[in-house]
């Protein structure tokens, strides 16, 4: 028996370390005329779960505004879930409010940025295998105050190796995610120095 406890207590222990940091879901309550939070901060790969409220007691959906996701019909009871890829996503209810306005929230995700530099290349993610608010990306990057550059237009891959140009040099990243016609504003900047 303390056998079989060991093993369980491993096969625990390991299944923890592989879960990400910030992996639990970012939650988002429909209320009767509001989301809470109205605006979510998530990150790459993450879940997010609108579910009605307890006292909810009119009938809500969530719409992304180009309908990069659709919880479906308005309904007076729903659970309705997305994995984000990196973007500003802005949504509503259908019925109680409008593109830009009235019942309506944001999700924003920045990229990932692993391996971040101290003078060698780093890799840049957007979105992961399990990202379903996307299916193309485009990812641009500015070098100090700069202007924004392209580096990846319209690509089907969730990540890649950025090169550096110049040692103490400040590189920053953006992205946006498309699907169909639609696509998300760009996701907040983040930076870093090589």
């Amino acid at each position: 028996m303390r056998r079989l406890h060991a093993v369980i207590s491993v096969v625990i222990l390991l299944g923890s370390l592989a879960l990400p940091a910030g992996a639990a879901a970012e939650s988002v309550t429909v209320r009767d005329n509001a989301f809470d939070p109205a605006t979510t901060k998530a990150t790459v790969g993450q879940t997010v779960v609108w579910e009605t409220g307890s006292t909810t007691s009119d009938s809500h959906n969530v719409r992304e505004d180009g309908k990069i996701f659709y919880s479906g019909p308005p309904d007076s009871g729903f659970t309705f879930k997305r994995v984000f890829s990196a973007g500003t996503f802005h949504y509503f209810c259908e019925v109680h409010g409008f593109r830009g306005g009235g019942m309506d929230g944001t999700v924003k995700v920045p990229v990932k940025l692993l391996d971040a530099p101290s003078g060698s290349d780093f890799t840049v993610v957007w979105a992961t295998s399990s990202s379903n608010t996307g299916t193309r990306y485009t990812v641009q990057y500015r070098v100090g105050s700069g202007v924004w550059k392209n580096w990846k237009t319209k690509v089907t891959v969730g990540k890649a190796t950025f090169t550096q140009g110049s040692s103490g040099t400040r590189y920053s990243f953006r992205a946006k995610s498309l699907k169909g016609d639609a696509e998300s504003k760009w996701s907040p900047v983040i930076s870093t120095s090589a």
